[in-house]
């Protein structure tokens, strides 16, 4: 039995897929690699049967949060590490979180250090209490409570404990979801500063190519909004709400 499971969704990316795993297979040990492919077009079936990983599909395209949760319902490991395909892991990363898991009483979801180059992309999510406003979290080298987690990590136990990963939409708030299930269990979630993780973004420039740079526009304007209200249905009251 593997002491953590990388579950990975992906969709016609199968170079930036290739990175990710070579990166793991680089910097991590005692693992299983699950990915979960939203009906690619590219090769990413064929490359992915050449590997020792398990592989997911179907039929028709799935939420991400599906996508995620099917992967962690095959989950194997004592922990699991969902990841984007266009991230990369770095040495140390998953150590350094079991670390700080094990010796944090009640751990929920937790978070790592995203980075995009040298720019910091996210240290995990906050609420301004009594509302339902994001904020960002403080640009610090330490360990802090947070919100949710956009790299969630977390033990299969509690995976279980708070019902899975949940979705509003094709994409977006499926994390944050899950951290405030983890909250509202009465369990911890923290940013680890020392579980660092690279993420290309793709689609946040014009030089990624037209169609990805596109598709995110449209996913963040128009997806995101459409999640946002989804989500807010199930957690607007409890956050207007929680003590402050």
């Amino acid at each position: 039995m593997p002491k953590i499971s990388c579950v990975i969704a992906t969709k016609d990316r199968r170079l930036y897929l290739q990175n990710l795993i070579e990166s793991i297979r680089k910097y991590t040990d005692d693992y299983e690699i699950i990915v979960v492919d939203d009906v690619s077009k590219d090769d990413t079936k064929e490359w992915c049967r050449t590997q020792d990983l398990t592989y997911i599909t179907y039929p028709k395209s799935l939420p991400v949060g599906v996508a995620w949760d099917m992967g962690c319902k095959e989950a194997k490991g004592k922990y699991i590490q969902i990841l984007n395909d266009d991230m990369e892991v770095t040495p140390n990363w998953i150590s350094n979180q079991i670390e700080l898991y094990e010796k944090t009483p009640n751990p929920g979801v937790f978070a790592a250090h995203l980075l995009r180059g040298e720019e910091v992309l996210s240290r995990g999510g906050m609420f301004r209490k009594g509302t339902t406003q994001l904020i960002p979290v403080l640009a610090i080298n330490e360990v802090q409570e947070v919100d949710y987690s956009n790299t969630p990590f977390m033990s299969k136990e509690v995976y279980e404990k708070v019902g899975g990963v949940p979705h509003y939409g094709q994409m977006y708030y499926e994390d944050v979801g899950l951290g405030l299930r983890a909250l509202k269990a009465g369990l911890v979630n923290l940013y680890n500063p020392l579980c660092v993780i690279k993420h290309a973004t793709l689609g946040s420039k014009v030089e990624d190519g037209k169609e990805e740079y596109e598709r995110r526009q449209h996913n963040e304007n128009v997806v995101q909004q459409e999640s946002r209200k989804e989500f807010e249905k199930e957690w607007a009251k409890w956050l207007l709400h929680r003590s402050t």
